[in-house]
């Protein structure tokens, strides 16, 4: 968190605020998508279309 705050000048209440957004974002989203993975049609379920549209991650 340094650098957001000495480089960026982005004060830590901000930075603290925006962790805790992404972690409530991510506690909401992940069940979500996981039903909707759960219930694809598809041979290995929607992770490996997924993941093969995504590939470019790794």
């Amino acid at each position: 968190m340094l650098f957001y705050t000495d480089y960026v000048g982005i004060s830590v209440s901000i930075i603290g605020t925006l962790f805790v957004l992404a972690r409530i974002w991510d506690a909401i989203s992940a069940p979500i998508f996981s039903v909707i993975i759960d219930r694809a049609n598809l041979k290995g379920g929607l992770v490996r279309l997924y993941l093969a549209l995504r590939s470019d991650w790794n």
